[in-house]
């Protein structure tokens, strides 16, 4: 599940509804002249989601810790490659993909 946080950067006066959402699928962007939808193996995954955290660690012990949370994510969320181009198909690819695995 996703949940809201208190932090809104720079829309600090922006309205905010504390809600929560099921994470269905993380998606890697990669733009492509096609649509398509592609499982990135686990040890890439953690890999894809490590280098995605918009923190440095630089502590070992924490570094530790945000590659076994990434790990624990990516074993219980898909992590994907998302090929798109500059039209709104995607979306049709994302729904097929879930239809598909469900």
């Amino acid at each position: 599940m996703l949940y809201g946080v208190p932090f809104r950067g720079e829309l600090s006066e922006a309205p905010r509804a504390n809600q929560h959402a099921p994470l269905k699928g993380i998606f890697r962007l990669r733009q492509s002249t096609d649509h398509a939808v592609e499982p990135i193996e686990p040890i890439k995954a953690v890999a894809e989601i490590v280098g995605s955290s918009p923190f440095v660690v630089m502590q070992r012990s924490l570094a530790s810790m945000l590659v076994d949370v990434c790990a624990k994510i990516a074993h219980n969320v898909p992590v994907l490659s998302l090929h798109f181009k500059r039209d709104d198909g995607f979306w049709r690819v994302i729904d097929e993909y879930f239809e598909n695995v469900s």
